[in-house]
């Protein structure tokens, strides 16, 4: 009985490396983007565009406007 234990014990700890990629290997900071409610003001780089006039909320990722919308913060 002592050498079953053993057997599925040692089964357990034996691992094979998995050399298969996992989609993130060539990820760093700079390729994620995190989207983010802004309020344009007279210096956003979005209002310098013309992509908003001052006052506009935007989302940040999409630049899409989302004025009037409610949303908890």
């Amino acid at each position: 009985m002592e050498n079953e234990i053993m057997k599925a014990n040692t089964a357990a700890e034996v691992a094979t490396p998995v050399e298969a990629p996992c989609g993130f290997e060539d990820t760093d900071s700079s390729d994620i983007v995190i989207p983010r409610i802004k309020v344009i003001n007279a210096l956003s780089p979005e209002r310098q565009d013309g992509v908003a006039e001052e006052g506009d909320v935007l989302n940040s990722l999409t630049k899409e406007k989302v004025n009037g919308k409610v949303f908890i913060p």
